[in-house]
């Protein structure tokens, strides 16, 4: 779809019709790489588009990274028009993955994964 990769990794997402017809792709992404792996994409019921995953960009839509990897959520609109971008993390590599993102009837959106910072949001690391 003519669009260029950012970084060495992109988030993409793609929309194609019931009958398998391509309708539009986005890539986004900061410097670095940007990742949503195994079933992190959930659509609303007024057709939000949300990812989750993880990001090593400094500079992915003007944020800043805490850590080595930030959680990362994404939003999009049903025609693949971006919305926002939100990092959150500690010093360290906070990461979602596999199944973690769920967004409820209420629009509200619970990210899940796993953490190595020591300092997440005031909390300790166990181990």
């Amino acid at each position: 779809d003519g669009q260029s990769n950012a970084g060495s990794n992109d988030v993409m997402v793609m929309n194609f019709l019931s009958d398998g017809a391509h309708q539009w792709t986005v890539l986004h992404g900061g410097s670095s790489s940007d990742v949503c792996l195994y079933d992190c994409l959930e659509v609303d019921t007024s057709g939000n588009i949300f990812v989750g995953g993880y990001t090593s960009s400094t500079d992915l839509d003007g944020q800043s990274n805490a850590g080595s990897n930030d959680v990362m959520v994404m939003n999009f609109l049903s025609d693949g028009a971006h919305q926002w971008t939100v990092l959150h993390g500690g010093s360290s590599s906070d990461v979602c993955l596999y199944d973690c993102l769920e967004v409820d009837t209420s629009g509200n959106i619970f990210v899940g994964g796993y953490t190595s910072s020591t300092d997440l949001d005031g909390q300790s690391n166990a181990g």
